[in-house]
């Protein structure tokens, strides 16, 4: 029997799959990435196979065949449910038509450190084990989301905005993973900072609410996406946002 294993990323996940009994002889995992190579969302992944590949000499090897181009972002995740692939860096919400659940990922202010310590990582991950997954390890953490508009907003209300969004807005070496969560802390602090530098540089203006108005917005965008959540899982759904969601 094979058991399927997930990776994942508050924004991205990693799915993998691996055989269930350990095996003397060197194992080499096929990889495929839902975001193009060397972007910002697959740089973390590729220095995990990077990693593994250096210190797992006749242990194991990752195979990493690309992003898109090797396989359309989309049809990833049931690439790797079939066994064409062993791993895929991808998102909860590229996911989600499969497991729902996932995207609570998305809708808590929780470490991953912290869902691992709790037990919370388990019961994400009984619900990817339902499909034959398993979600491995998140390959970034701390990234937050924003909002672009040509019209200012000023308040807690987007009503009339027409706004391109994702999914997630619209409703092995157990060593490495440790390794790999732990860069998300420090490249979040440093990255967050830099990257809205580039954009003011740029001539993007930052908006940002008084405290009130931003506390009516997040609560919205929580409880939209936990209702989400609940109505595709009603069963696991109610304990995670329990468990998960902002107080």
């Amino acid at each position: 029997m094979h058991r399927r294993h997930l990776i994942a990323h508050g924004c991205g996940l990693l799915l993998a799959l691996a055989g269930g009994a350990a095996l003397a002889q060197e194992v080499t995992l096929k990889a495929v990435n839902a975001f193009q190579e060397g972007t910002y969302f697959a740089r973390g992944f590729e220095k995990f196979v990077k990693k593994v590949n250096d210190e797992g000499k006749g242990l194991v090897q990752i195979n990493y065949i690309g992003g898109p181009k090797a396989i359309p972002t989309f049809e990833q995740p049931n690439a790797l449910r079939n066994g064409v692939v062993d791993m895929a860096n991808t998102t909860s919400s590229f996911t989600a038509g499969l497991v729902p659940d996932g995207l609570a990922l998305n809708y808590t202010e929780m470490t991953q450190a912290e869902m691992r310590k709790n037990g919370i990582f388990d019961q994400i991950n009984a619900s990817y084990a339902d499909k034959g997954l398993y979600y491995y390890a998140r390959t970034g953490e701390g990234v937050q989301y924003y909002l672009y508009s040509t019209k200012k907003i000023d308040k807690a209300d987007l009503t009339g905005l027409k706004l391109r969004v994702a999914p997630i807005y619209r409703d092995f070496l157990q060593k490495q993973a440790e390794w790999l969560e732990a860069q998300n802390v420090e490249m979040g602090k440093v990255d967050g900072p830099a990257d809205a530098k580039k954009q003011l540089d740029a001539g993007i203006q930052v908006v940002k609410l008084d405290e009130a108005q931003s506390k009516i917005l997040l609560k919205a965008a929580y409880d939209g996406g936990w209702e989400q959540i609940i109505k595709a899982s009603p069963v696991k759904g109610p304990k995670l946002r329990e468990q998960m969601a902002p107080k």
